[in-house]
């Protein structure tokens, strides 16, 4: 019973907008591991770890974002959250530089 509800907050937190800060990228992951594990207790933590990461970009509901993170190929959650806050910073800087160079 408890593995069935959390599989469905996994599919139900994948509305979490991904577009935010680093915090929030921090948030998602902690959410999307806590719930593969209580929806998946008897999957091995790799397996586990993927379905987190595969949930986890999606929910950044940016799919050229989460396009170039998969293109990355990230080993697990820890992985695909230094990817996203990586090129989170570097948006943020081509965008600031190209409003300062208007």
């Amino acid at each position: 019973m408890e593995a069935s509800r959390s599989q469905t907050n996994i599919e139900s937190n994948s509305e979490i907008e991904g577009k935010g800060m680093a915090n929030g990228f921090r948030i998602c992951t902690l959410i999307f591991r806590r719930l593969a594990a209580l929806a998946f207790p008897k999957v091995e933590r790799k397996a586990r770890e993927s379905i987190a990461c595969d949930h986890f970009l999606d929910a950044l509901d940016d799919p050229e974002l989460a396009l170039k993170i998969r293109e990355r190929q990230p080993s697990d959650l820890d992985s695909a959250l230094r990817i996203a806050l990586q090129l989170e910073v570097w948006t943020a800087d081509t965008a600031r530089l190209k409003e300062a160079t208007k």
